[in-house]
């Protein structure tokens, strides 16, 4: 068992290194002022387009997103329907060798050396006896179910059927196409402290891609 962070990159764009000047060339169409296109127009007219709510513009920038995350939080992000998924299948993937999202609540600590600790009884109580037992009975499942998961495919289980008892920590990945409007209220959603913790996350991963990609649009205000 290996224990993973989640990351996010972007994989594709109809944008390439010019998204402003798509999104003003779509807008311009409108009213055929083409010919007013000058150098740094483009982010003029963003601005102006995001401050009036005319956000139909913006929905011509396209982003494909490469996601590591867990299968819990995808279940989340495909509820988002204004946008394409292509996802990791458990169906025909086997995960023998399981790979885990590092949770939250375990991101301060380096869960493969107390993975490992755990697995050959060197795990020390912490000062937090509180947290030592929750790490400890964290891992007590995820062997147990790495080890039931491994021994229904030996004893002749198709994939699709041991993959039941499979945890909604096990890393996925996910190809996550969307507009550039659609990426926008992901965001505005999913970094909300409402949202789930692991949630929050990946989706501050995506802002910092997509603002370093297009930070007119994309860079928290």
């Amino acid at each position: 068992m290996k224990f993973i962070e989640q990351s996010a990159e972007i994989i594709a764009t109809n944008g390439g290194d010019k998204p402003l000047e798509l999104i003003e060339l779509c807008a311009r169409t409108c009213y055929q002022s083409q010919d007013r296109i000058t150098e740094g127009s483009a982010e003029k007219m963003v601005n102006m387009l995001v401050k009036n709510g005319h956000m139909a513009m913006i929905e011509h920038l396209v982003v494909t997103m490469r996601l590591i995350t867990s299968r819990g939080v995808t279940h989340e992000l495909v509820r988002h329907r204004m946008a394409s998924y292509a996802q990791q299948s458990t169906r025909y993937c086997d995960s023998k060798d399981m790979h885990i999202i590092i949770p939250s609540w375990l991101q301060e600590y380096d869960v493969n050396s107390l993975y490992e600790r755990y697995m050959t009884g060197k795990l020390l109580p912490p000062k937090d006896l509180e947290m030592y037992k929750r790490i400890e009975r964290y891992f007590s499942v995820l062997s147990w179910i790495e080890d039931g998961y491994n021994k229904m495919l030996e004893s002749g289980a198709k994939k699709q059927e041991a993959r039941g008892v499979l945890p909604n920590d096990l890393a996925t990945e996910i190809i996550v196409t969307a507009n550039a409007r659609e990426w926008l209220h992901i965001l505005s959603l999913r970094e909300d402290k409402a949202a789930h913790p692991d949630m929050q996350y990946l989706a501050s991963l995506i802002r910092n891609r997509l603002s370093d990609y297009c930070p007119v649009l994309f860079e928290k205000k």
